[in-house]
């Protein structure tokens, strides 16, 4: 038999913190999914409504305010331990992020890249190209979707289920040296440099041996 969760109820769920329900036309069918196999206590700025079916019980706070979801969050685990934190709204999903790590439980950490790349993506890139860039990087993102369904189809029929989950891994790995060359790799090393009080001199970006600028008199 599976080990029951130690926060588990009489029926075996754990308990999870939902920040924000969002439109039930489109979140309800969420919800309804996770009230199956987990208590939901529900964050949101209103009183609830079509989600009291679904939930064990709420608060009601500023969902865009992290600090103050931060508060609830530890009002509600001195009384009731929790065991996630779950939020499927973009606009949230960093705020989320945080209460999840204020409470040291497991939450929302690869949906942050939604709403963090964009405004990067945007103060990055010139303004006259920003069209563009942006163009390319949904048709990168998106039209490698259906190339990547059709990869995973495949693998699944010949290799079988786990031996496709290993060829994403396999995949993931290969682009860590990609990234790797653009700058994560001083990044990182200037975070550890910092945080131990050294100086950290980034490569030049001037190939050697390149003639430098002369010197004015």
């Amino acid at each position: 038999m599976p080990k029951a969760h130690p926060n588990a109820d009489l029926n075996g769920r754990p308990t999870v913190l939902l920040a924000s329900s969002g439109y039930h036309l489109y979140r309800e069918y969420l919800l309804r999914m996770i009230s199956r196999a987990a208590r939901v206590f529900l964050l949101l700025d209103r009183q609830p409504s079509w989600e009291r079916s679904y939930i064990a019980n709420y608060k009601i706070v500023d969902t865009l305010d992290a600090e103050a979801m931060i508060t609830a969050a530890r009002e509600i685990m001195a009384r009731l331990p929790i065991d996630g934190v779950i939020c499927w709204d973009e606009i949230r999903m960093v705020h989320a992020a945080r209460v999840a790590q204020a409470l040291g439980v497991h939450g929302a950490g690869e949906g942050a890249f939604g709403p963090t790349s964009l405004p990067l993506r945007q103060t990055a890139s010139p303004p006259h190209l920003l069209g563009r860039i942006n163009a390319v990087q949904r048709l990168l993102l998106w039209g490698t979707v259906l190339l990547g369904s059709l990869i995973a189809s495949l693998a699944i029929k010949f290799v079988g289920l786990r031996g496709a989950v290993w060829i994403g891994v396999l995949g993931t790995c290969l682009c860590l040296p990609v990234l790797l060359r653009r700058g994560i790799r001083d990044g990182l090393v200037q975070r550890w440099a910092a945080a131990r009080g050294r100086v950290f001199s980034p490569c030049p970006s001037t190939p050697t041996g390149a003639p430098s600028a002369p010197e004015e008199d």
